[in-house]
């Protein structure tokens, strides 16, 4: 008997929630998480369930993301996205 683990994540302005699809029983609640009002995440899942992470902001100020592991509960990992563009020359309009 193979058993799928399935999770349902609400996400709120300033904290999300990790559910499990079955009964619905929060799993998790993330409360440290920057002011979010778009409700931007991602969650990802394997086609046999047994994979699932949890992507969302995690600073106002510079690109960083925070990675869950929505089915062992625990933080993976932070990440810093750094972009860099080189400058562009003024265009006849900004002179």
């Amino acid at each position: 008997m193979l058993c799928y683990v399935q999770r349902l994540v609400v996400c709120l302005e300033t904290s999300l929630f990790v559910h499990n699809i079955h009964d619905m029983t929060v799993l998790h609640r993330i409360c440290d998480t920057p002011l979010n009002p778009r409700g931007i995440c991602a969650l990802s899942a394997s086609s046999a369930g047994t994979d699932g992470y949890l992507a969302y902001p995690g600073s106002v100020d510079v690109g960083e993301v925070q990675v869950f592991d929505a089915i062992t509960l625990v933080c993976a990992f932070r990440l810093c996205i750094c972009l860099f563009s080189p400058p562009r020359e003024r265009s006849e309009w900004q002179r």
